[in-house]
């Protein structure tokens, strides 16, 4: 088994549109930074078994897109399923969040039948939120920018945080953005922000059962401890 923390990055080429990579390269540096080696694998449609992972990413992109990749998302959800149950962190974003969710309600009236990975449903709409994005959470100030045309309904499950600016799930102001159980799924785009404390939850993902990590602030060229132990993987 690798020792590089292994992140699997999901239609990379496909949902990336809103500069969404930027979240594996943030990951990936802030890694760097506390010693710990990474091993991106990029999974496109038809690429085959994605294998393990200790953590998953999806991007955004548009509805061409979202239909182009939703074949290969469903036939590996039972993998992803049993990653999320194993307690491998998922970040999902925009139009992945909304492919990964059980489905999605279109303009014209129509669905998409999501993957089912996670308890969301999604209904777009005509009008876009566009702008910069401040969240309250329990774990601090969570700064991003946000453009999304849907909302979400997460049932009873508990919201990322409070939108203090911008406009969240919501769309008047004041509205939540959307996680769900463990894995995080915000509607805000790009990479993750500048504020130390949402930096510090960024780059310190909860780590997988019988894995241990360690990951407070630290200078470049510093070693937190990185002990691999993935979960044992679920089936293809």
């Amino acid at each position: 088994m690798s020792d590089a923390l292994r992140i699997l990055h999901l239609y990379p080429e496909e949902l990336g549109i809103n500069g969404d990579r930027g979240n594996v390269t943030v990951l990936v540096e802030r890694a760097r930074i506390r010693g710990i080696v990474t091993e991106v694998v990029r999974h496109a449609p038809g690429g085959g078994d994605p294998g393990d992972a200790d953590l998953v990413v999806v991007g955004s992109g548009p509805l061409t897109a979202q239909r182009a990749v939703l074949p290969d998302l469903v036939a590996h959800a039972p993998h992803l399923v049993a990653l999320q149950e194993a307690g491998v962190p998922l970040l999902a974003v925009g139009g992945g969040l909304q492919l990964l969710g059980e489905s999605v309600r279109l303009i014209d009236g129509g669905e998409l039948v999501g993957a089912g990975v996670l308890p969301v449903r999604t209904t777009l709409t005509a009008e876009r939120r566009v702008g910069d994005l401040v969240l309250d959470t329990p774990d601090g100030e969570v700064v991003g920018y946000e453009n999304h045309g849907s909302t979400l309904d997460i049932g009873e499950h508990a919201p990322l945080g409070t939108v203090r600016a911008g406009f969240g799930n919501g769309g008047q102001g004041g509205g939540r953005a959307c996680a769900s159980a463990r894995p995080s799924a915000p509607i805000s785009a790009g990479p993750s922000s500048r504020s130390t404390r949402a930096s510090r939850t960024s780059c310190c993902p909860q780590p997988s059962r019988g894995m241990a990590a360690s990951c407070p602030p630290t200078s470049p060229g510093r070693s937190t401890g990185w002990t691999p132990g993935r979960a044992k993987r679920g089936p293809p």
